[in-house]
Protein backbone atom coordinates (compact mmCIF):
# COMPACT_ATOMS: atom_id res chain seq x y z
CA UNK A 1 0.00 0.00 0.00
CA UNK A 2 1.37 3.72 -0.76
CA UNK A 3 1.65 6.07 2.26
CA UNK A 4 -0.97 8.62 2.80
CA UNK A 5 -0.41 12.06 4.72
CA UNK A 6 -3.42 13.00 7.25
CA UNK A 7 -4.96 15.12 4.46
CA UNK A 8 -5.57 11.57 2.30
CA UNK A 9 -2.65 12.24 -0.04
CA UNK A 10 0.11 10.13 -1.46
CA UNK A 11 3.29 11.20 1.54
CA UNK A 12 6.19 11.24 -0.79
CA UNK A 13 8.58 12.00 2.34
CA UNK A 14 7.48 8.41 3.01
CA UNK A 15 8.84 6.96 0.13
CA UNK A 16 11.76 5.04 -0.21
CA UNK A 17 14.42 7.25 -2.79
CA UNK A 18 14.38 6.33 -6.18
CA UNK A 19 17.90 5.50 -7.06
CA UNK A 20 18.71 6.84 -11.51
CA UNK A 21 19.89 4.72 -13.27
CA UNK A 22 23.82 5.23 -14.11
CA UNK A 23 25.57 4.86 -16.91
CA UNK A 24 28.70 5.80 -15.70
CA UNK A 25 30.34 4.19 -13.19
CA UNK A 26 31.77 6.47 -9.77
CA UNK A 27 35.05 6.57 -10.69
CA UNK A 28 34.90 7.39 -13.77
CA UNK A 29 32.66 10.34 -13.40
CA UNK A 30 34.61 12.01 -10.40
CA UNK A 31 38.09 11.36 -12.60
CA UNK A 32 36.01 14.00 -15.29
CA UNK A 33 34.21 16.43 -12.80
CA UNK A 34 35.45 20.06 -12.86
CA UNK A 35 36.11 22.74 -9.62
CA UNK A 36 32.37 23.84 -10.21
CA UNK A 37 30.67 20.01 -10.46
CA UNK A 38 32.57 19.07 -7.65
CA UNK A 39 31.17 21.80 -5.59
CA UNK A 40 27.65 21.66 -6.25
CA UNK A 41 27.66 17.74 -5.57
CA UNK A 42 28.98 18.63 -2.55
CA UNK A 43 25.71 21.13 -1.88
CA UNK A 44 23.71 18.59 -3.39
CA UNK A 45 24.33 16.17 -1.14
CA UNK A 46 23.89 18.66 1.95
CA UNK A 47 20.77 20.30 0.54
CA UNK A 48 19.27 16.68 0.25
CA UNK A 49 20.86 14.59 3.47
CA UNK A 50 21.47 12.01 0.91
CA UNK A 51 25.69 11.06 -0.33
CA UNK A 52 24.56 8.58 -3.37
CA UNK A 53 24.36 11.79 -5.33
CA UNK A 54 26.18 11.97 -9.24
CA UNK A 55 26.38 14.40 -11.57
CA UNK A 56 24.52 13.35 -14.09
CA UNK A 57 21.39 12.94 -11.95
CA UNK A 58 18.34 14.90 -11.75
CA UNK A 59 17.72 17.19 -8.45
CA UNK A 60 14.18 16.60 -8.47
CA UNK A 61 14.28 12.72 -9.33
CA UNK A 62 16.63 12.47 -5.90
CA UNK A 63 13.84 14.30 -3.73
CA UNK A 64 14.09 17.46 -4.46
CA UNK A 65 11.55 20.32 -3.59
CA UNK A 66 10.98 23.53 -4.72
CA UNK A 67 11.83 24.59 -1.08
CA UNK A 68 14.86 22.46 -1.14
CA UNK A 69 16.09 24.19 -4.32
CA UNK A 70 15.21 27.60 -2.99
CA UNK A 71 17.75 26.07 -0.34
CA UNK A 72 20.03 25.04 -2.58
CA UNK A 73 20.32 28.16 -4.44
CA UNK A 74 20.50 30.39 -1.82
CA UNK A 75 23.79 28.37 -0.46
CA UNK A 76 25.40 28.45 -4.04
CA UNK A 77 24.80 32.79 -4.11
CA UNK A 78 26.76 32.69 -1.15
CA UNK A 79 29.37 30.20 -2.49
CA UNK A 80 30.08 32.04 -5.67
CA UNK A 81 28.94 35.74 -4.59
CA UNK A 82 26.40 36.15 -7.27
CA UNK A 83 22.75 36.26 -8.39
CA UNK A 84 22.26 32.72 -9.34
CA UNK A 85 18.75 32.52 -10.51
CA UNK A 86 16.22 30.42 -8.44
CA UNK A 87 15.01 29.18 -12.04
CA UNK A 88 17.84 27.80 -13.02
CA UNK A 89 17.66 24.56 -11.05
CA UNK A 90 14.21 24.11 -12.34
CA UNK A 91 15.50 24.53 -16.31
CA UNK A 92 18.33 22.64 -15.12
CA UNK A 93 17.66 19.68 -12.65
CA UNK A 94 20.48 17.23 -14.38
CA UNK A 95 23.35 19.12 -11.75
CA UNK A 96 25.82 18.70 -14.86
CA UNK A 97 23.65 20.84 -16.92
CA UNK A 98 23.10 22.66 -13.72
CA UNK A 99 26.92 23.42 -13.17
CA UNK A 100 26.93 24.66 -16.52
CA UNK A 101 24.49 27.41 -16.03
CA UNK A 102 26.56 28.12 -12.75
CA UNK A 103 29.76 29.23 -14.95
CA UNK A 104 27.60 31.85 -16.82
CA UNK A 105 25.24 32.46 -14.37
CA UNK A 106 23.40 35.61 -14.56
CA UNK A 107 21.05 37.40 -12.41
CA UNK A 108 17.01 37.37 -11.84
CA UNK A 109 14.27 37.74 -9.25
CA UNK A 110 13.05 34.52 -8.02
CA UNK A 111 10.07 36.40 -6.44
CA UNK A 112 9.52 38.13 -10.19
CA UNK A 113 5.75 38.38 -11.23
CA UNK A 114 6.83 36.02 -14.66
CA UNK A 115 9.60 33.83 -13.36
CA UNK A 116 10.25 31.49 -16.62
CA UNK A 117 10.76 28.26 -15.08
CA UNK A 118 11.75 27.04 -18.39
CA UNK A 119 11.77 29.59 -21.93
CA UNK A 120 9.99 27.75 -24.78
CA UNK A 121 11.83 26.72 -27.73
CA UNK A 122 11.07 28.44 -30.93
CA UNK A 123 7.25 27.43 -31.95
CA UNK A 124 6.60 26.02 -29.24
CA UNK A 125 3.97 26.81 -26.36
CA UNK A 126 4.11 29.03 -22.88
CA UNK A 127 2.19 27.37 -20.15
CA UNK A 128 1.60 30.05 -18.07
CA UNK A 129 0.34 28.97 -14.23
CA UNK A 130 -1.06 30.99 -11.73
CA UNK A 131 -0.11 30.85 -8.00
CA UNK A 132 -2.33 29.73 -5.26
CA UNK A 133 -2.93 31.69 -2.55
CA UNK A 134 0.39 32.57 -0.93
CA UNK A 135 1.62 34.56 -4.33
CA UNK A 136 4.17 31.97 -5.00
CA UNK A 137 4.92 30.17 -8.25
CA UNK A 138 7.88 27.97 -7.80
CA UNK A 139 5.68 24.81 -7.20
CA UNK A 140 4.83 23.98 -10.39
CA UNK A 141 8.36 23.05 -11.41
CA UNK A 142 7.44 19.88 -10.80
CA UNK A 143 5.66 19.56 -13.96
CA UNK A 144 8.63 20.45 -16.11
CA UNK A 145 9.69 16.82 -16.17
CA UNK A 146 6.25 15.91 -17.49
CA UNK A 147 6.56 18.49 -20.36
CA UNK A 148 8.43 17.93 -23.58
CA UNK A 149 11.79 20.35 -23.10
CA UNK A 150 10.75 22.48 -26.04
CA UNK A 151 7.48 23.28 -24.15
CA UNK A 152 7.91 26.26 -22.03
CA UNK A 153 6.93 27.13 -18.11
CA UNK A 154 6.16 30.35 -17.26
CA UNK A 155 5.11 30.73 -13.24
CA UNK A 156 2.60 33.87 -12.06
CA UNK A 157 3.76 35.23 -9.16
CA UNK A 158 2.13 37.95 -6.85
CA UNK A 159 3.33 41.31 -6.87
CA UNK A 160 3.21 41.83 -3.38
CA UNK A 161 5.53 38.94 -2.60
CA UNK A 162 8.52 42.21 -3.10
CA UNK A 163 6.23 45.32 -2.60
CA UNK A 164 2.67 46.58 -1.52
CA UNK A 165 -0.08 45.81 -3.39
CA UNK A 166 -3.86 45.52 -3.38
CA UNK A 167 -6.67 45.38 -6.32
CA UNK A 168 -10.20 45.93 -5.56
CA UNK A 169 -11.61 42.77 -7.27
CA UNK A 170 -10.20 39.88 -9.02
CA UNK A 171 -11.22 41.43 -12.64
CA UNK A 172 -8.26 43.97 -11.92
CA UNK A 173 -5.48 41.52 -10.20
CA UNK A 174 -6.16 39.49 -13.71
CA UNK A 175 -5.76 42.79 -16.22
CA UNK A 176 -2.13 43.21 -14.31
CA UNK A 177 -1.36 39.42 -14.53
CA UNK A 178 -2.39 39.59 -18.60
CA UNK A 179 0.23 42.67 -18.72
CA UNK A 180 3.07 40.25 -17.45
CA UNK A 181 1.65 37.32 -20.05
CA UNK A 182 1.49 39.46 -23.10
CA UNK A 183 5.25 40.65 -22.16
CA UNK A 184 5.97 36.93 -22.78
CA UNK A 185 3.68 36.07 -25.22
CA UNK A 186 1.87 38.87 -27.12
CA UNK A 187 -0.52 37.01 -28.68
CA UNK A 188 -2.64 33.49 -28.83
CA UNK A 189 -3.65 30.67 -28.42
CA UNK A 190 -2.42 30.63 -24.66
CA UNK A 191 -2.17 27.47 -22.67
CA UNK A 192 -3.57 28.88 -18.53
CA UNK A 193 -3.11 26.58 -15.47
CA UNK A 194 -4.41 27.76 -11.95
CA UNK A 195 -4.16 25.50 -8.64
CA UNK A 196 -6.48 26.41 -5.84
CA UNK A 197 -6.86 30.49 -5.95
CA UNK A 198 -4.75 30.33 -8.70
CA UNK A 199 -7.59 28.56 -10.65
CA UNK A 200 -9.89 31.51 -10.64
CA UNK A 201 -7.52 33.87 -11.40
CA UNK A 202 -6.82 31.84 -14.87
CA UNK A 203 -10.68 31.72 -15.61
CA UNK A 204 -11.04 34.81 -15.16
CA UNK A 205 -7.85 36.14 -17.34
CA UNK A 206 -9.11 33.55 -20.22
CA UNK A 207 -12.43 34.95 -19.61
CA UNK A 208 -11.03 38.45 -20.56
CA UNK A 209 -8.38 37.03 -23.66
CA UNK A 210 -11.26 35.81 -25.41
CA UNK A 211 -13.28 38.97 -24.82
CA UNK A 212 -10.37 40.62 -26.45
CA UNK A 213 -10.73 38.11 -29.52
CA UNK A 214 -7.82 35.62 -28.05
CA UNK A 215 -7.96 31.81 -28.57
CA UNK A 216 -7.62 29.83 -25.60
CA UNK A 217 -6.02 26.71 -26.49
CA UNK A 218 -6.45 24.93 -23.30
CA UNK A 219 -7.46 26.11 -19.32
CA UNK A 220 -6.54 23.48 -16.66
CA UNK A 221 -7.76 24.41 -13.35
CA UNK A 222 -6.21 22.05 -10.37
CA UNK A 223 -7.88 22.01 -6.98
CA UNK A 224 -9.82 25.00 -7.46
CA UNK A 225 -13.36 26.12 -6.51
CA UNK A 226 -15.11 29.55 -6.31
CA UNK A 227 -15.03 31.59 -2.54
CA UNK A 228 -18.05 31.77 -1.08
CA UNK A 229 -18.88 34.72 1.33
CA UNK A 230 -18.69 32.58 4.50
CA UNK A 231 -15.21 30.93 3.28
CA UNK A 232 -13.72 34.05 2.18
CA UNK A 233 -11.33 35.01 4.84
CA UNK A 234 -8.63 31.91 5.07
CA UNK A 235 -6.50 31.33 8.11
CA UNK A 236 -2.80 32.46 7.96
CA UNK A 237 -1.84 28.88 9.02
CA UNK A 238 -4.21 27.37 5.96
CA UNK A 239 -2.23 29.61 3.11
CA UNK A 240 0.70 28.59 4.60
CA UNK A 241 -0.40 24.88 5.02
CA UNK A 242 -2.09 25.06 1.28
CA UNK A 243 0.97 26.74 -0.19
CA UNK A 244 3.55 23.97 1.38
CA UNK A 245 1.42 21.18 -0.16
CA UNK A 246 2.04 23.15 -3.37
CA UNK A 247 5.74 22.98 -3.03
CA UNK A 248 6.19 19.71 -2.21
CA UNK A 249 6.94 20.00 1.27
CA UNK A 250 3.75 18.63 3.34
Amino acid sequence: AMPMNANGKLDLKALPPIKPARSTPRGDVCKQLSATESHLLARVRDALGREDVEIDDDFFQLGGTSLSAARLIAGLRRDYGSDVPLATVFAAPSLRHLAAELDRAGKADPLEPALQLRKAHEGAPTIFCLHPVLGIGWGYSAILKDLPEEVGVCALQSPGLTSQTNWPDLQTMARDYLTSIRAVQPEGPYFLVGWSFGGLAAQEIARQLEAEGEKIAALCLLDSFPFRTQNSEIEEAEKVRQTLVFLGEA
